[in-house]
Parts: structure tokens; C-alpha cells; sequence
């Protein structure tokens, strides 16, 4: 999320903002905002498509896909702990609610670009290059 941060292309607030600039008025700009979120990620109304327009953007990655497998991840620890199989359709019924909620919320994310580019690459690479390194050997 923080390397995506560096390029206005990746950010998550851009489209948003974009969107809503299309309302004549706060009930347009809110509806075409729910609009673009709704396309990322829970498209249609009853069975819909999960991760139509799927962007791996700056706010989507920590506001959205990041908090949606803490659910997953949590659900399998749970799961595991009681020695029960994953029940998928459960899950998956748990967390369309979820899904939806996110489309109606307006919080906001960054429209400007934020750090260096070159400078959040090598501090990833510090940090994980290791672990890359041994995975190809």
C-alpha cells in the first residue's frame, strides 16, 4: 500500500474523488461514489460478481483486501482451533455483508501521492529481499 502510494495512478481516493465530481448534488455524488466502489469489489445485487473491476491500489490494499482476509484468516484459525472443517458458503454468507457495508461507507483516502518510489522499494527489499532470495534457491 505504501509503495502504491507514490503514483497518482494507484490511488484509491483518485477514483473515488473522480466519481463523485460527475454529481450535480451531495445525493449524486454519494450514489456515484457507492457506484465506483460497488464495481471494485461486490458488482450486482443478489448473486454478484466478488472483485469485478479488482484494483490493487493504494486504500484497497489496507482498506479493503487487507481487512477482508484478517476475516478469512480468522475464520480459518477459529475453525482449525475447533478441529471443524472450513465452511465455505458460512464464510461466504458472513462476509457479503461485510463486502456490502464497504461500498456505503465515504470515508476518505489520499488524493495526492505520498514518499519516494525508489526509497519505499529498497526498504521493502531490506526488509523481505531475504525471504524472496531463499524462495528462488
Amino acid at each position: 500500500d505504501e509503495l502504491l502510494a507514490t503514483r497518482r495512478e494507484f490511488l484509491l481516493g483518485r477514483w473515488l474523488e473522480d466519481a463523485k465530481r460527475w454529481g450535480m448534488n451531495e445525493v449524486e455524488r454519494a450514489r456515484f461514489e457507492w457506484n465506483a466502489r460497488r464495481v471494485l469489489t461486490l458488482w450486482g445485487q443478489g448473486p454478484a460478481i466478488d472483485d469485478y473491476a479488482r484494483k490493487e491500489w493504494s486504500g484497497m490494499l489496507n482498506g479493503y483486501y487487507r481487512l477482508r482476509w484478517q476475516q478469512y484468516l480468522s475464520e480459518l484459525e477459529t475453525t482449525l482451533s475447533k478441529n471443524m472443517p472450513f465452511d465455505e458458503d458460512t464464510f461466504q454468507a458472513k462476509l457479503r455483508p461485510w463486502m456490502s457495508d464497504w461500498s456505503d461507507q465515504q470515508e476518505n483516502y489520499p488524493t495526492l501521492t505520498r514518499g519516494d518510489s525508489v526509497q519505499i522499494a529498497q526498504k521493502l527489499w531490506t526488509r523481505y529481499g531475504r525471504q524472496l532470495d531463499s524462495k528462488r534457491n
